[in-house]
């Protein structure tokens, strides 16, 4: 799946067993398709559940002032300091999946994002990840100062 097939949606019912946190920032939803379904195991595989957390944070990054266009003209990146990531449920083609993200943690330089994905139909914790990711300048690769607008935080879909 790409970039396109995650659509911002609103908070969604969240059951008591998703653990979400009232305040998670940004809610998007997908329909899985049949990119990165394992060959032996009709589901889909784990290197696919990193992309959609990756696709996850660039959108969330986006609404919050962490365009690409932003990014390249102030010659900054972002790049994966750790990932942390429980495998918690199977997802198949054509389940309709959500994603909430979340921020924490803000050093000067760094910032944790938390990622969940479930299964509405049937309430299924699908995975959670804690991701620190940090801001560096494109030309020394050093960590650098993250704008205070990039870490936004804002329920609304529409924003």
């Amino acid at each position: 799946m790409t970039e396109d097939d995650f659509k911002p949606t609103r908070v969604p019912d969240c059951p008591a067993e998703w653990s979400v946190p009232l305040g998670t920032t940004d809610w998007f939803e997908a329909t899985v398709d049949r990119a990165g379904v394992s060959r032996r195991v009709a589901h889909v595989n784990n290197a696919e559940y990193v992309r959609w957390i990756d696709i996850v944070a660039v959108l969330a990054g986006i609404r919050a002032g962490s365009t690409r266009e932003r990014l390249e003209r102030d010659n900054l990146l972002w790049f994966v300091a750790r990932h942390e990531i429980d495998y918690r449920g199977e997802t198949f083609p054509d389940d309709r999946i959500v994603a909430g993200t979340w921020l924490s943690d803000w050093t000067r330089v760094s910032v944790v994002r938390h990622t969940f994905i479930g299964r509405p139909s049937d309430r299924q914790v699908l995975v959670t990840a804690r991701t620190k990711w940090v801001l560096v300048d494109g030309d020394t690769r050093r960590p650098t100062r993250i704008p205070a607008d990039f870490l936004r935080q804002d329920s609304d879909p529409d924003a």
